[in-house]
């Protein structure tokens, strides 16, 4: 049977496989359901401050406290270019803090708890309270509308200080993809709940406290309490359950990217940063530089100098405005144009975020199925089609809003999360500037959203004297700015996909390498340069198993491209057998034309690895001769270090003074000529299977 597979470098032997992943095995134990919760609920606060904020501020200062639209914009306005400005500058001053240990607060739990105090505020001053009201009952314009741009700038600026904390912790907290991937799925799951949670109250409050039905001031204040209430218990939460290291040396900052690349589940990600950014089952991923390691890491005014940076940073921004046009002017839409009822308000957006909650757990299959771009074009076309079928209702079919609104939750769920994993993609193992990369993102989104909201507020301040036409400016501003947000986020991903220069880069790559595996395997050769426990994994083969094979040790398994291998289009997945023979499973989604494609020229670099294995066990011995032969000369009575085993029960004998033996110096030859011969060799035997190819 055709087989797939890498062969791991370094000493070869068992232990090396194993030692790495019982590193990963271990980093998974410690993250129990209890921790997961922890880290999820860290950005409740936000998430429920957001929800109301972006849902109905600016319902509540038009019919509450009584501002025209324009200054209403103005305000939110504001709040958006703070936090715009704020993101990106947290992003930076925390990625360099050291944080409070000496309360038991690590670098990011610092800028967290000290956004949500000004979150809770601020958020407290807007909804709850109106501190002009103090000393006068009826403060003029100006007044009023300086008070809330502050309110709303300071608490953005909070706001920005957990939502960049909270998201660069994932890549601090561990070294594990998949624990990486269950950490954002947490965090995103209790987005959901959080805004569910918000629209149930607002729901249960139109129904329940008088005047029914209608959203005024005293509604708004209760719903600021709920929130503030369960946000702030639910930061507590995280800041007790969630472990962070309170101090974190540069040496280690430098090396982070390092460590989590040697651990061998993460060696298919290994080329993951802004020069490669993977979209699974539409482009093979190939070796590049990898920006991120202890020799050279990216500090955060060398993103500039990415083109992907720019790249990922439009989709982002399409995919929040998507999300929060939506969500902004969905309760005037109903109200004015569908001519609903005011508990409609709370319905909709309640079933937007019930639809996108009930998406997340179909996202990894979709992923796995149809990649980055497949699963970001299902998205957009779920919220083209919703909104498109949204723009033909009128009052008398306003009830199809509602299964509209579901299809529209679905798609914001899919764009949203793989837009999110896109930034963590370009991100990768940079984890030194991680915080810089997620602010410069926001601050794309809270720029271009609160431009829009302007400009669409001061259109409609123009149509006050009508309100059908007022009507039908919100039927466009719903549906067609969203469509073509998600239209133009889409053909970014494609762009990114098929034509941007890093794409086009390594498909030269892949064609220069489809005739020859010489350059996958003489790294193989070079293990003194490697670290003991790094595989040398063909970056575009995706690994999805580890098995033990004889003496050879851990082995990562590959996919194999159905297309190219139409034979194993009926392998089973099977245990190895006492040959080593082995099985795989096939997927239509790794695209690995260099791999190894028979058992038998599997086995002949398998063998030519053991030899390797044997050789550099004998180097190790060489070694501890010619240390035994140093102590023996100088005459110190010194023992043998415990870390390096002795050959045999008695010790060489001592040798004169004046250099090394002839005995060692003629070991020593021997062992580089059986080097040389290993990788005569493996190259021809690359170069035989590249000839069968």
């Amino acid at each position: 049977m055709s087989s797939y597979v890498a062969v791991s470098d370094g000493d070869g032997s068992p232990s090396s496989g194993s030692s790495a992943y019982s590193k990963q095995l271990n980093d998974r134990a410690q993250w129990t359901a209890t921790r997961f919760v922890a880290y999820g609920v860290g950005h409740v606060l936000n998430d429920m401050c957001a929800s109301t904020w972006f849902s109905y501020l600016l319902v509540f200062l038009r019919h509450a406290v009584h501002m025209s639209p324009v200054d209403s914009a103005i305000v939110m306005f504001c709040g958006q270019i703070a936090d715009g400005v704020a993101t990106p500058l947290v992003g930076v001053v925390s990625d360099r803090s050291m944080g409070l240990p000496a309360i038991g607060l690590g670098r990011r739990k610092t800028w967290l708890a000290g956004g949500a105090l000004l979150v809770v505020l601020c958020f407290f001053f807007v909804f709850a309270v109106c501190a002009p009201r103090w000393f006068s009952d009826t403060p003029s314009r100006m007044v009023m509308l300086v008070y809330y741009s502050a309110a709303a700038s300071l608490f953005n600026v909070g706001w920005a200080a957990v939502q960049v904390s909270h998201m660069a912790m994932v890549p601090e907290l561990s070294e594990d993809d998949n624990v990486r991937c269950v950490l954002n799925s947490t965090r995103y799951a209790f987005t959901i709940l959080s805004n569910v949670l918000v629209f149930c109250v607002f729901f249960v409050l139109l129904r329940v406290v008088a005047p029914f039905g209608a959203p005024d001031a005293e509604k708004f204040t209760l719903l600021a309490y709920t929130s503030l209430l369960v946000g702030g218990i639910c930061t507590l939460l995280f800041l007790v359950g969630t472990p962070e290291k309170l101090t974190i040396s540069k040496e280690e900052r430098r090396n982070s990217a390092a460590a989590i690349s040697q651990s061998p589940s993460m060696a298919e990600h290994e080329a993951r940063g802004p020069n490669s950014l993977p979209f699974e089952g539409d482009m093979e991923i190939h070796d590049v530089e990898v920006v991120g390691t202890s020799s050279d890491h990216m500090t955060w005014s060398a993103w500039f100098k990415i083109g992907m940076f720019y790249e990922v940073g439009v989709v982002y921004m399409c995919t929040r405005l998507v999300v929060n046009v939506t969500q902004v002017f969905i309760s005037f839409y109903l109200i004015v144009t569908l001519k609903m009822s005011a508990t409609s308000i709370a319905i909709v957006p309640l079933l937007v975020y019930i639809s996108g909650f009930l998406a997340t757990f179909f996202l990894r299959y979709l992923n796995e199925s149809l990649g980055r771009t497949g699963s970001f074009a299902l998205g957009a076309c779920f919220i083209v089609g919703a909104l498109t079928l949204s723009y033909f209702l009128t009052p008398a079919t306003a009830t199809w809003i509602y299964p509209f609104s579901i299809i529209l939750g679905m798609g914001n769920s899919i764009i949203m999360v793989t837009s999110v994993c896109l930034e963590g993609d370009l991100v990768g193992n940079n984890i030194e500037s991680g915080a810089f990369v997620y602010g410069a993102m926001s601050f794309t989104d809270k720029i271009s959203n609160g431009i829009a909201i302007l400009f669409i507020q001061n259109e409609r301040q123009k149509l006050q004297d009508s309100p059908e036409a007022d009507g039908e400016f919100l039927r466009q501003v719903y549906s067609i700015l969203p469509s073509l947000a998600a239209l133009l986020g889409l053909c970014t991903v494609m762009f990114m996909t098929h034509c941007s220069s890093s794409g086009k880069k390594r498909r030269r790559e892949m064609a220069s390498n489809t005739s020859s595996t010489a350059d996958e395997i003489e790294p193989l050769l070079l293990g003194d340069q490697q670290e003991p426990n790094g595989y040398a994994v063909p970056a575009d083969c995706e690994v999805v198993a580890i098995w033990k094979l004889d003496l050879l040790g851990s082995l990562p398994f590959c996919r194999s491209n159905m297309q190219d291998n139409p034979r194993l289009a009926q392998a089973k997945p099977a245990p190895t057998s006492d040959e080593g023979d082995i099985c795989l499973y096939p997927s239509k989604r790794c695209k690995n034309p260099r791999a190894l494609k028979e058992n038998g020229q599997l086995h002949k670099f398998c063998e030519l690895h053991r030899r390797k294995a044997n050789l550099n066990q004998r180097r190790t011995e060489h070694k501890r001769k010619a240390q035994l032969e140093q102590i023996e000369q100088s005459g110190v009575n010194q023992t043998p270090s415990p870390g390096i085993p002795v050959p045999g029960s008695q010790p060489p004998p001592a040798q004169p003074k004046g250099g090394a033996s002839e005995t060692l110096v003629e070991d020593k030859l021997a062992l580089d000529e059986e080097e040389i011969r290993i990788l005569l060799e493996l190259l021809s035997a690359s170069s035989e299977e590249s000839k069968s190819d």
